[in-house]
């Protein structure tokens, strides 16, 4: 199965830019962003060596629509084999979820006191933020009385080592 790394890989030269020089986290990768999208470019982001982080940051991956369509494998537009059409047809079509006991997800496992998110690469966006924020979190979550599980997207402001 493909990971983000893959994917990344896999994009064109035009669709990254990488900055490879120590960068700080407060402010500058969403200034970036904001800039970027002021001059209609949308690029992947990746911030290589975030300052006082080991894992690089990475942003702006769905900011073009163009290269949410290839991620489907649709095309761009509109009509048979659009992004809309090609949704769609996922959408009438899903499978059901499958859990399964290991995967390449948990490659890397950090339990209990070892918790320390607070060492993921994670901005402080603007000014007047109360601290630092994954701005797009996928939460998956289980009724613990019914089994439900459910997915949400969520602004998460990292509050403590094992808490957002």
């Amino acid at each position: 199965m493909p990971s983000l790394l893959d994917y990344l890989d896999s994009l064109p030269a035009e669709d990254v830019l990488r900055i490879s020089e120590p960068t700080d986290l407060d402010y500058l990768p969403t200034a970036l962003v904001l800039e970027l999208e002021k001059r209609k470019r949308f690029p992947v982001v990746i911030i290589e060596k975030p300052k006082g982080f080991d894992a690089p940051w990475v942003g702006n991956i769905f900011a073009d629509r163009a290269r949410i369509a290839r991620i489907a494998g649709a095309n761009p537009g509109p009509g048979p084999g659009g992004f809309n059409d090609v949704w769609q047809r996922c959408e009438s079509q899903s499978l059901p979820s499958v859990v399964v006991p290991a995967g390449p997800v948990q490659e890397v496992v950090i339990e209990g006191a070892a918790v320390d998110a607070g060492k993921l690469p994670i901005s402080r966006h603007f000014e007047h933020d109360a601290g630092r924020y994954i701005s797009s979190g996928i939460l998956i979550c289980k009724d613990p009385d019914t089994g439900v599980r459910n997915l949400s997207y969520q602004r998460l402001q990292l509050k403590g080592p094992n808490r957002f």
